[in-house]
């Protein structure tokens, strides 16, 4: 069992730093064949452990080497970095702060309000039982949500999106406490 883990782990570390060599080298080749060794490890680390613990596991063990990494380009940067006086004087500007805190107040908590809804309004309409609706309903949240903040973070045009994810919620809404319970 030790032997296994530790031959899964290495196997981990070793598919992480080959793919830290693809990056580096810009060789797609070596970062498929990195991803292939921490599949590996994946794969040996369930025998050992058990599939809940392996993927759990098999997938924390690149996180924690692409800190090593991250360490190595840091020094590297570091030492190879001349230090120079900056030519101007730093200035505050409230416009892009107050543009970042309304992108974080829309995202957050309006946005999933907003997803909250359409989620219900949609899974309401599935023919199963109330416990898999609210099962999907879970699971479907997250993604939709994700979806439509990354939309909205890349797109240009952002009040028109605004405007049509209230849109939609606001149907939603309509549909969820106007016609389904009136």
């Amino acid at each position: 069992m030790v032997i296994g883990s530790l031959l899964a782990g290495g196997a981990s570390l070793l598919g992480t730093y080959i793919i830290y060599l693809g990056w580096q080298r810009n060789r797609v080749l070596w970062s498929a064949a990195g991803w292939l060794g921490v599949l590996v490890s994946l794969l040996l680390f369930i025998p050992v452990m058990g599939s809940e613990y392996a993927i759990t596991i098999g997938l924390s063990l690149p996180a924690i080497g692409v800190w090593l990494g991250i360490q190595k380009e840091a020094q590297q940067q570091r030492s190879a970095r001349h230090v120079t006086k900056a030519t101007h004087h730093w200035q505050f500007k409230w416009q892009p702060v107050v543009a970042n805190i309304w992108h974080a107040l829309y995202v957050l908590p309006v946005l999933m309000f907003a997803c909250g809804l359409m989620v219900i309004t949609l899974v309401y309409q599935l023919p199963v039982s109330e416990p898999k609706q609210m099962a999907i309903g879970v699971t479907t949240m997250p993604v939709l949500w994700g979806v439509i903040a990354y939309y909205y973070v890349m797109s240009a045009r952002k009040l028109s999106h605004v405007m049509g994810c209230l849109l939609f919620a606001g149907l939603a809404a309509a549909y969820l406490f106007g016609v389904s319970h009136g």
